[in-house]
């Protein structure tokens, strides 16, 4: 039997055709679009990143492509297409909703907030792309061997439906943190760093460890490091603030005898690093003192010596 409509069969209504178009487009925009993050964000190779868009976004290609014309065939996969991903992302939508109220999930609730907002955003374009699509097979196919059906299109979308929203259920909170483990990666970095400096400081100058960051800042052109300006750290450390932390140098009690020239030194120091925005531009904290242990945790507060050593 012919794919395409029978001359005397009525064509599609240009706003329910229109809808089917722009559902399909905006859907497979949403099915790529954690692919370019991941590319993005260069944790993901293009080459596979193209990939895997065509194996799992692949149906969608098909049927932008087959929407340029109108057919039957393209409106019952859009059918099927719609109905498939209506029911998984209404599913994973309610029961992210339900996580919302659950304590003790483990994730951050705005993150769950947002996963709600997409995946419900994703269901009604699902039903935008259902509803018009039988809509247009009821008006063209009116034979009964014809009518719209349920079949191989809408199994073969749920497979492919289940199979990527898997992914991104994965994936998603992997790129949300992933920004934050950058983040911590570098507040660690600078903790060492001000140790090796507060150490060297004490050994070249024999005047305790820095009284404060300002201490170690590069020296003025043309002088030599001195006790007053060690040029042992760049300005962004003495900043107090470095990749989404804030950083903060307490010296201890000062020394009794400090060298010639030299404002007292300190006997002992602590830093901590915190993030600025908890849970946003990091989710652990840090501490380090003159033992040149770091210790962290994942509390909201700032790290202290009782808390566990990294690793």
């Amino acid at each position: 039997m012919s794919d395409a409509p029978s001359p005397t069969s009525p064509t599609p209504d240009a706003g329910q055709l229109r809808n089917v178009r722009l559902a399909a487009v905006v859907t497979l925009l949403i099915l790529a679009s954690p692919f370019a993050v991941l590319v993005i964000q260069e944790t993901l190779a293009p080459v596979l990143a193209v990939i895997l868009a065509l194996v799992l976004a692949g149906p969608y290609i098909v049927l932008v492509l087959r929407l340029l014309r109108p057919r039957q065939g393209a409106f019952r996969q859009a059918e099927g297409a719609g109905l498939a991903g209506l029911l998984l992302s209404g599913l994973l939508a309610a029961l992210i909703l339900t996580l919302t109220f659950s304590p003790g999930d483990g994730w951050r609730k705005w993150e769950l907030w947002a996963l709600l907002g997409g995946y419900s955003f994703l269901a009604w374009i699902q039903w935008v792309l259902y509803r018009n699509a039988r809509r247009i097979q009821e008006s063209l196919w009116l034979e009964l061997s014809q009518k719209p059906k349920w079949g191989g299109s809408t199994v073969l979308h749920f497979v492919y439906y289940f199979a990527l929203l898997l992914l991104m259920g994965v994936a998603v909170p992997s790129l949300i943190r992933s920004p934050m483990a950058a983040n911590e990666v570098t507040a660690i970095g600078a903790l060492r760093s001000l140790q090796v400096a507060a150490r060297t400081y004490q050994e070249q100058f024999k005047n305790g460890y820095p009284a404060s960051l300002a201490t170690l800042l590069p020296l003025p052109r043309g002088t030599q490091a001195s006790c007053t300006a060690a040029d042992l750290i760049d300005h962004s450390l003495a900043s107090g603030q470095k990749s989404g932390y804030r950083i903060e140098y307490r010296p201890g009690p000062a020394i009794e005898d400090p060298p010639a020239g030299c404002p007292p030194g300190v006997k002992s120091y602590t830093i901590t690093v915190q993030p600025l925005r908890y849970g946003e531009t990091g989710m652990r904290s840090f501490f380090t003192d003159e033992t040149r242990v770091i210790r962290s945790t994942g509390d909201d507060r700032a790290a202290t010596t009782a808390d566990p050593p990294i690793l």
